[in-house]
């Protein structure tokens, strides 16, 4: 249990290191991002993207694990990506209003950015929000990633039996609002939903990422500590400790809702008995490590002058409640989707993705248009 939690916070650390010195916790550097202004967030999120689908594939080839492909989450009876497009629409708003998202939140406080409590209140009452409204899925087992094992299947389920004793990566437990169906999830990939073979979406991806760096802008292209390039493969890097440590891929929105428990059994809201716990959740001991390296590697390597922009306390507090419920509503972040669930070709991450950036840059480009 104690190396559980030492791996978790540990690669937090890393996680929070690479995000601080690669600079898209900076809430200028989102805001531009959104405004199309600047495309350094951009840069290091194709590469990070990038690294952790290359890191995905060489462990899933190497039969170490399988990779982590996310479900989707359904609104209604109807919409089998409902939840996906609305709870990205609401994270690629509540950015854009915050300057944050769910992972770069921890960095801000870290960095004691004025607006960060606020952003970082409001995650946790969307988290509380949503905690509150959640009911249990029926749904089938998912199927474990296993180390060194593909998992089980019904061909595979003898081959299976002599790695029973292999190390298990799941998914967390499906969970669904009174906006969602009981309907059980679907863990579909973006070859199987398009049809489109497996090499032609990483030849794609790797052509996207190639054309981001090379033709697009970044203000801190050469600025220390490191270069976007380098801070994408940091967090890379962040990405296969966190599977080869932890079981569990990168991603930060979960430890909201959890938080956000532990403040209403702790203020006598929520009915605790029952739910008492050994030790804190990993997705809170990752946050809690996120923020300590930011901090360690602030302390350790001079990061220079950064534009700062005012956020009125309301406006990020109102833009953290948004992203955290919408991502909690999509079952996944910026980290959760764009980096996890991408990289694992989920067909549900790019759906939430496409609703992520073409609602923050909409709303960042009508604000600016109506200010």
């Amino acid at each position: 249990m104690a190396t559980d939690a030492l791996y978790a916070a540990g690669t937090g650390a890393v996680f929070g290191a690479a995000l601080t010195a690669s600079r898209v916790w900076l809430p200028s550097v989102i805001l531009d991002q959104f405004s199309l202004a600047d495309f350094h967030m951009m840069h290091v999120f194709a590469v990070a993207l990038g690294s952790s689908a290359a890191v995905m594939l060489v462990l899933d080839r190497l039969d170490i694990i399988k990779r982590p492909v996310r479900a989707n989450s359904p609104l209604g009876s109807t919409s089998p990506y409902g939840g996906n497009l609305l709870g990205g629409a609401l994270v690629g708003l509540g950015m854009s209003v915050s300057g944050a998202c769910p992972g770069t939140v921890l960095v801000q406080l870290a960095q004691g950015i004025p607006s960060a409590r606020a952003a970082g209140i409001g995650a946790i009452l969307g988290g509380i929000a949503y905690g509150s409204s959640i009911r249990s899925s029926p749904s089938p087992p998912s199927s474990p990633l296993l180390k060194n094992g593909r998992g089980s299947s019904p061909k595979s389920k003898s081959k299976s039996k002599s790695k029973r004793n292999s190390r298990h990566i799941t998914s967390p437990p499906t969970l669904s609002s009174p906006l969602q169906t009981a309907t059980a999830p679907r863990r579909t990939t973006i070859t199987e939903a398009l049809n489109v073979p497996e090499l032609a979406i990483y030849s794609i991806l790797a052509a996207g990422i190639i054309g981001i760096v090379s033709f697009t802008r970044s203000s801190y292209a050469n600025s220390p500590p490191i270069t976007p390039v380098q801070g994408g493969l940091a967090i890379g890097v962040a990405q296969a400790l966190s599977l080869l440590l932890t079981a569990t891929p990168l991603g930060v929105s979960t430890a909201y809702t959890q938080i956000g428990q532990y403040a209403l059994r702790a203020l006598g809201l929520e009915d605790g008995e029952g739910k008492a716990e050994k030790s804190l959740p990993k997705s809170i001991i990752f946050a809690a490590g996120v923020i300590a390296g930011s901090i360690a590697l602030t302390g350790l390597v001079p990061l220079g002058s950064s534009p700062t922009v005012q956020i009125p306390f309301w406006q990020a507090l109102v833009g953290g409640f948004m992203m955290v419920y919408g991502a909690r509503l999509g079952s996944g972040c910026t980290s959760g989707h764009g980096l996890s669930g991408l990289g694992a070709l989920s067909f549900s991450s790019l759906i939430s993705v496409a609703g992520m950036f073409g609602t923050g840059i909409a709303s960042r480009l009508i604000f600016q248009a109506l200010a």
